[in-house]
């Protein structure tokens, strides 16, 4: 007895259908903890900047300030962050510091590799990154691009950037 033909399976970056109104999804982002071998070599590197501002400078305060500069453009990375999409927009949390972005404040959305970045403007300026907000991906892509597409629509960034 043979066995019926099956359909093969629809390619993965295929939009599911949603029916209704998709379950809020949450997740939290903390490179710090998921990435334990990388945080090693990121501690190494910004206490090789600041030495190395130290051993072109000769000063102290100026190796402490550029040390608290990276630390600063780096906070995602030492900060667990806590991501929210639901029906009102997407929520993000830091430290208890809750921000929360309305779907109609979202112009257009860019999927990048490790994320998709959520932008304010249908400006494609280098600044855009900027204004924007990122949401990095955590084993969720699927589930976040079909969100991304039922608030915002197919036509607000379905175009991957690498």
């Amino acid at each position: 007895m043979s066995t019926p033909p099956t359909q093969p399976p629809a390619p993965s970056d295929a939009p599911e259908p949603i029916d209704g109104r998709p379950a809020a999804i949450r997740w939290r982002s903390w490179p710090l903890a998921d990435h334990l071998g990388r945080a090693a070599l990121v501690g190494l590197s910004l206490l090789a900047a600041a030495v190395m501002v130290y051993w072109l400078t000769g000063r102290v305060l100026l190796a402490l300030l550029a040390l608290a500069a990276l630390l600063a453009a780096l906070w995602r990375y030492f900060l667990p962050v806590h991501y929210e999409l639901g029906d009102g927009g997407v929520d993000h949390a830091v430290l208890g510091l809750r921000r929360h972005v309305p779907w109609s404040a979202i112009a257009r959305y860019e999927v990048c590799r490790k994320g998709v970045l959520l932008v304010p403007t249908d400006d494609r300026t280098p600044m855009s990154a900027v204004s924007g907000l990122f949401l990095p991906f955590a084993e969720n892509d699927e589930a976040l691009l079909r969100r991304l597409r039922y608030y915002l629509g197919p036509g607000k960034g379905e175009g991957r950037v690498e």
